[in-house]
């Protein structure tokens, strides 16, 4: 099979065709190449208070209970959420060393022309708790991207109403023990 005709990425990455053996969940999720991008929200559930390292913000206390994190992708999203939902990886991000300790995720893209990965940050901050300063967010001013309820914020109305108002689209979660997939909520 020629890789010119296989679609492409905006990074240049060639994803299989649907249905081929070689295409993943992940793959999947991204073959429309022109309208993936845009901002989401990834939920992630510890069970337990920790203490994470956290890339050059060092130790971080993360509470036990829900955290939720904004951040964008203009090229690529569903990439990137894939790349959030899978636990074992190359820790990059601030957000995979928490990642890597949750026992649940959940993502909800919110595809848009328009990076907005702020305004949801300060969006939330309006609903939630404020995460450590300076997570997820070194590349703007705002204090942090990463915000904390101690129940699930799926089952919050204020919440459902910030979904709706950034035109976001069903979750696509992951439980450990199970593999990230198209299962939507």
């Amino acid at each position: 099979m020629r890789r010119s005709v296989l679609p492409r990425c905006r990074t240049g990455r060639v994803l299989p065709r649907v249905g081929s053996s070689a295409a993943t969940s992940q793959d999947r999720l991204a073959i429309d190449t022109r309208e993936d991008r845009g901002s989401y929200v990834v939920i992630l559930r510890l069970r337990l208070t920790r203490r994470i390292r956290v890339g050059r913000l060092g130790v971080v206390s993360f509470l036990d209970g829900w955290h939720l994190y904004a951040g964008s992708a203009m090229a690529c999203l569903s990439a990137r959420i894939g790349r959030h939902l899978r636990r074992r990886k190359k820790l990059h991000w601030h957000i995979d060393y928490l990642r890597e300790r949750a026992d649940e995720v959940a993502a909800f893209p919110m595809p848009s022309s328009r990076r907005r990965e702020c305004e949801l940050a300060g969006a939330l901050a309006k609903i939630f708790p404020a995460g450590p300063q300076g997570f997820g967010c070194s590349d703007c001013a705002c204090p942090t991207h990463l915000y904390h309820s101690a129940d699930d914020p799926r089952r919050l109305r204020a919440f459902h109403l910030l979904l709706e108002r950034f035109r976001a689209e069903p979750p696509i979660t992951f439980t450990q023990g199970r593999r990230p997939g198209l299962r939507r909520e």
